[in-house]
């Protein structure tokens, strides 16, 4: 999923997804609550409703403002909350599909 940087405070970032999406499942085998791949080293330590605090681990913090891509640790809320998935190639937009699952949850 995509999110934006809203905050940089103490050495970590913020960003404007949080448990509502990211959900707070953490399986033993995985630390923090998602994956940043463009920024491996970096953990989300705590999720909100609606946002996430990261420590970056050594790496580098983005910019606010910069968007970055998620990979939540459950996929479900995503579905669930998403009307529509963007498919990014290359970091270009190749193509959007509809979610069917979209706000089947109840």
């Amino acid at each position: 999923m995509a999110t934006t940087v809203v905050s940089h405070s103490g050495g970590r970032f913020v960003l404007d997804a949080g448990a509502k999406t990211l959900t707070k499942d953490v399986p033993a085998v995985l630390t923090g609550f998602g994956a940043l791949p463009h920024y491996p080293q970096a953990a989300i330590e705590r999720v909100y409703d609606h946002h996430a605090i990261v420590n970056p681990g050594g790496g580098g913090r983005p910019a606010i403002g910069e968007i970055v891509a998620v990979v939540p640790n459950h996929v479900c809320p995503v579905v669930d909350l998403a009307a529509t998935t963007v498919i990014v190639k290359d970091g270009e937009i190749v193509d959007r599909w509809r979610v069917d699952a979209h706000n089947r949850s109840g």
